[in-house]
């Protein structure tokens, strides 16, 4: 969005300063700094005024010499698989790890483990900023139980929540949204 919102912003603020700028040197001249300013000067102020608008994430190594790496280990008793109608690329599971407890895990990084669900798992995320790497199987493969469709994705929970309802309960409030 800020890459579209930084060249709106100069071109709005082309006319004020060419109109700024042909009075006191004239148009040819106010013209060229107009210019100038929006092309250059306009969008490096902003990009300065914003600066973590160009910060990317740190790599899992960058984490973990950082001190910034939290993991997790859960043993996996179920699992419930969750589709979204809307997004059918999107993983989004339900897990019961014990105890009446159920795991949410939603991202891309699921997509990548050809184990996965699996019967042990390691979590890996940034401890500040709250995103997560990955995830390593640890166990054996398990098969879903059960397969829900929902209609929002406002329905599901936020990666790595844990809840202290029992998976079937989740589910079914899940299923009684849609």
């Amino acid at each position: 969005m800020w890459l579209f919102l930084i060249p709106i912003i100069s071109i709005i603020l082309f006319f004020p300063t060419f109109w700024l700028f042909s009075w006191v040197v004239g148009r040819d001249w106010g013209s060229v700094i107009a210019v100038v300013a929006m092309f250059l000067a306009y969008p490096i102020l902003l990009l300065q005024a914003w600066p973590n608008l160009w910060k990317t994430k740190d790599s899992m190594l960058e984490a973990l010499n950082k001190g910034m790496l939290s993991s997790a280990d859960y043993d996996v008793i179920e699992v419930v698989e969750v589709f979204d109608s809307e997004e059918i690329m999107e993983c989004y599971f339900l897990l019961d790890i014990g105890g009446g407890r159920t795991l949410s895990l939603y991202g891309d990084y699921l997509f990548e483990k050809k184990n996965f669900p699996n019967s042990r798992i390691r979590i890996f995320w940034h401890n500040t900023e709250g995103y997560t790497f990955g995830i390593e199987c640890l166990g054996n493969k398990i098969i879903s139980t059960k397969r829900i469709l929902i209609e929002s994705e406002d329905d599901i929970l936020g990666d790595r929540d844990i809840v202290d309802q029992p998976i079937a309960r989740v589910a079914e409030l899940l299923e009684s949204r849609t």
